[in-house]
């Protein structure tokens, strides 16, 4: 099975005789979420800078507006800045825990959910590639319960 998740955790040893092994989502994924959080606010700042350049040539405005504009634009630029903050934190506090009994999941900024699946209750572990996932090596990791139609997609 390939190695589509990246960690850089060792396996912690637990009370019993079980390793843990901490997955995270690939850091590939990390880093577009990140650079789409940054693209898209510059393109949207460009459309809005060309928008009031052409609005301050139909209309004769005084020099105020341009105060207005980059109060407006530092707005922006915090808002973007809190986002990929927000990225990042969902990224390192959403982890998978795979020990010899079962695979733990962890996720939450604020609140914290924690679900635990038994490796026993596990039908079929599937993985699902895209053409971008083969060649930087991620893709889900599709894991089937025995109940009728339950799976988890991690």
């Amino acid at each position: 099975m390939p190695d589509i998740f990246t960690s850089n955790i060792t396996p912690i040893k637990t009370q019993g005789s079980d390793f843990v092994h901490p997955i995270r989502e690939a850091t590939p994924l990390l880093v577009g979420k990140i650079v789409f959080a940054l693209i898209l606010p510059i393109i949207v700042y460009i459309f809005i800078l060309i928008s009031s350049l052409q609005l301050a040539s139909l209309f004769s405005f005084n020099e105020d507006w341009s105060l207005g504009f980059t109060i407006f634009l530092g707005g922006l630029t915090i808002i973007q800045m809190l986002l990929v903050l927000l990225i990042i934190l969902q990224w390192k506090n959403h982890v998978f825990y795979l020990t010899e009994d079962y695979i733990q999941e962890n996720k939450g900024i604020l609140t914290r959910t924690e679900k635990m699946y038994e490796l026993k209750n596990v039908r079929d572990i599937s993985v699902r590639q895209g053409i971008l996932g083969r060649i930087w090596n991620f893709g889900d990791i599709i894991v089937e319960s025995t109940a009728p139609g339950e799976f988890h997609e991690v």
